[in-house]
C-alpha cells in the first residue's frame, strides 16, 4: 500500500495556517480588536480587574462525529466537545467557569440529540464548569439528512500571577507528555481515509469512539499545589506535535524518548501499526498517545510524574528543550509556524 498522507483525505494544514497568518495580518490593522495575547495561542485572553483575565477558547469536534454517527454512539462526542476548548484553557492556566454548544443538524433524532447533550454535560462535570447554555439549528437546506455538526465554546478566569504563557521557559527545561486516552478528536479524517484502504474491523470502533480525556481537575491541583512548575503547555490536537511549537518559538525542543505502542491505548497499534502513514504525518496529524506536553524545569520532572500518576496521570519525560527556532528535533519536524 502507498503511503498515505493527511492532504490525501482532504485536509491541508498548511492553508489552515497561512489563514491564520491572514487572521494575524487583519488584526494587526485593527488595534482595538487585538486581544491581550497572540494570535495562534491556544486561548485568548482579555484583562479584567487589575491582576485578572477572561481566558476562551473555541472548538469542535471535526469529523469523528461521522463515525459517532454511523455506529450511534453520540454521548462520547460530547465529552470531546468540552473536552477540546477546557483543555485549550489549561495552557493558559486558567480554570473553566462556564461552557456553551452549538449543535446543527438535518432531521437528527431526538434520541440521538439527548445523547451528545448527555455527554456534554458529563464534560463539564469532568471539567468542574457549568454548561450555561447553547444553540440548536435544524437546518435541512444546509444539511443532509442525519448530518450535523457540534461547535463548543468554554470561557475561564486566570490571575495575571499564575497565569501560563511560555515566556520563562528555555534552554534546559523538560518535556513531559501526558497519556492520551486515544485519538481524542483530531486526524479523524486521515482515519477514515485509512479505514476505506482497509476496511472497518469492529475492534477499531470501541478505541476509536473513546473520549478526550479532560485533565482540567488533575492539572489545576498541580498548578495550585506545585506553583511555578509549569512553564508551558501544549494540547495536542490538529496539526499533532506541531503544536508543542506554539509553547515558545525561542528554544527547540529535542526529543529523546517517546512512548512505544505498548504503552499506549491498544487503539493506537491496531490501527497505526502497520499503518502505510509516514512517521513524519503520524506526529504532525495525531497525538500518538501523548494529549497534553508541559514544560518544567528538569529538577521538578520527577516530583511532577508521580504527582500526576497519584491523580491517575501516566505521564512520560520526552526530552529537552535548546535555544532555537521552535523545531522539533528528533522528530524531523519543523516549526510550523503558529
Amino acid at each position: 500500500m502507498q503511503a498515505y498522507r493527511y492532504q490525501q483525505a482532504g485536509v491541508d494544514i498548511d492553508k489552515n495556517e497561512r489563514f491564520v497568518a491572514a487572521i494575524k495580518r487583519l488584526l494587526g490593522r485593527h488595534p482595538s480588536v487585538r486581544p491581550a495575547g497572540n494570535i495562534g495561542g491556544f486561548a485568548g485572553l482579555y484583562p479584567y480587574g487589575n491582576d485578572r483575565y477572561l481566558c476562551a477558547a473555541s472548538d469542535g469536534v471535526g469529523t469523528k462525529v461521522l463515525l459517532a454517527h454511523q455506529y450511534r454512539r453520540y454521548e462520547q462526542i460530547g465529552i470531546d466537545l468540552v473536552a477540546m476548548s477546557v483543555n485549550d484553557l489549561l495552557c493558559c492556566g486558567a480554570r473553566p467557569l462556564f461552557f456553551l454548544d452549538y449543535l446543527a443538524y438535518s432531521n437528527l433524532g431526538l434520541e440521538a440529540m439527548e445523547a451528545i447533550i448527555a455527554g456534554i454535560i458529563a464534560g463539564c462535570e469532568q471539567a468542574g464548569c457549568v454548561l450555561l447554555g447553547g444553540e440548536t439549528a435544524e437546518m435541512p437546506g444546509m444539511y443532509q439528512a442525519g448530518v450535523f455538526d457540534l461547535a463548543g465554546f468554554a470561557l475561564g478566569e486566570v490571575s495575571k500571577t499564575t497565569m501560563i504563557r511560555g515566556e520563562q521557559v528555555k534552554a534546559g527545561d523538560c518535556l513531559v507528555g501526558l497519556a492520551a486516552s486515544g485519538f481524542h478528536a483530531n486526524g479523524y479524517s486521515l482515519l477514515r481515509s485509512l479505514h476505506k484502504e482497509v476496511g472497518e474491523p469492529e475492534e477499531w470502533v470501541e478505541g476509536l469512539l473513546t473520549a478526550t480525556k479532560i485533565y482540567v481537575r488533575p492539572l489545576l491541583e498541580i498548578l495550585s499545589n506545585f506553583p511555578g512548575t509549569i512553564k508551558g503547555m501544549a494540547h495536542i490536537t490538529g496539526s499533532g506535535f506541531h503544536n508543542i511549537a506554539r509553547i515558545n518559538s525561542q528554544v527547540d525542543y529535542v526529543f529523546e524518548y517517546l512512548p512505544s505502542f505498548t504503552e499506549l491505548p491498544e487503539i493506537f497499534s491496531l490501527v497505526l501499526g502497520t499503518s502505510p502513514i509516514p512517521r513524519e504525518e503520524l506526529y504532525s496529524t495525531f497525538n500518538m498517545g501523548v494529549g497534553m506536553v508541559l514544560v518544567v524545569e528538569k529538577t521538578k520532572v520527577d516530583a511532577l510524574i508521580v504527582a500526576l500518576a497519584e491523580r491517575g496521570v501516566p505521564s512520560w519525560q520526552l526530552g529537552h528543550l535548546v535555544k532555537g527556532e521552535g523545531n522539533l528535533v528528533g522528530l524531523q519536524l519543523k516549526n510550523s509556524g503558529n
